[in-house]
């Protein structure tokens, strides 16, 4: 477990964010979000309008706030992907398909058009 010493370097600045972005953890962590989104609730909720804004920022828009709210495991799923997305510089796209996306277009695509 990093100390808080650990994650900020020697110049003030942040250090390096430890997640890991292998690609077996990240297929674990789409599993969840998309296992979530399919679920009732308010994290339901989050989970899946965070998979839409990952597939269409403009017309999904996000209050990043919102993803402060998600319960532990979403959480690092959601900081899985994101990391793996900014770290690996790959598209949401790349990563899930649109018949993927689909079921989370129908459960809440339409809440937010």
């Amino acid at each position: 477990m990093s100390t808080p010493s650990q994650l900020t370097a020697l110049d003030g600045r942040l250090g390096w964010l430890d997640l890991n972005t292998r690609a077996p953890v990240v297929n674990h962590a789409l599993n969840i979000m998309f296992s979530a989104a399919m679920q009732d609730g308010t994290d339901a909720n989050r989970a899946g309008r965070f998979l839409l804004a990952l597939w269409s920022p403009d017309q999904y828009p996000l209050d990043l706030n919102d993803l402060g709210y998600f319960d532990r495991e979403l959480n690092y799923a959601c900081r899985h992907l994101a990391n793996f997305i900014i770290a690996c510089q790959v598209s949401f796209r790349q990563l899930v398909t649109l018949s993927d996306m689909e079921p989370i277009f129908a459960a809440w695509g339409e809440e937010h058009q």
